[in-house]
């Protein structure tokens, strides 16, 4: 009797693990590899917003959040190295927090596509 009800419970521990793991494991995937700085520790809000406004020392966004950029923010373009000078309004922006909150420690950022946008301008604005 002892044996069989610890079988029984080996058996629901390991239905409660497989029923976690791949939960777990999915939420880690994503990315191309490549090792970043500190990969475990996500932003609070990675969901991303609009870029409003840049400067050399600060970053504002259409979620009206506004972060100070230093010389310590790390700043990614479409996926690779770039420079707060690589910033532009209107670009998709993931801004992750520095220890006091309101400082960016790193700022990712992605170029927006634009697949609407024929309707605009009409003629094409040729030189002459």
């Amino acid at each position: 009797m002892i044996i069989k009800r610890a079988a029984m419970l080996i058996l629901g521990m390991l239905l409660a693990a497989v029923l976690v793991i791949p939960g777990s494991t999915q939420e880690k995937g994503g990315g191309g590899g490549g090792g970043g700085g500190g990969g475990e520790k996500k932003s609070k809000g990675m969901k991303g917003d609009t870029i409003t406004e840049v400067s050399k020392d600060k970053i504002k966004l259409s979620s009206g959040k506004e972060y100070k950029i230093t010389s310590d923010t790390k700043v990614k373009v479409n996926q690779a190295d770039a420079t707060v000078d690589d910033l532009k309004v209107g670009m998709m922006a993931q801004v992750t927090a520095g220890d006091d909150e309101t400082t960016a420690a790193s700022i990712m950022a992605m170029e927006k596509k634009s697949g609407g946008s024929k309707g605009g301008k009409k003629g094409g604005g040729g030189a002459g």
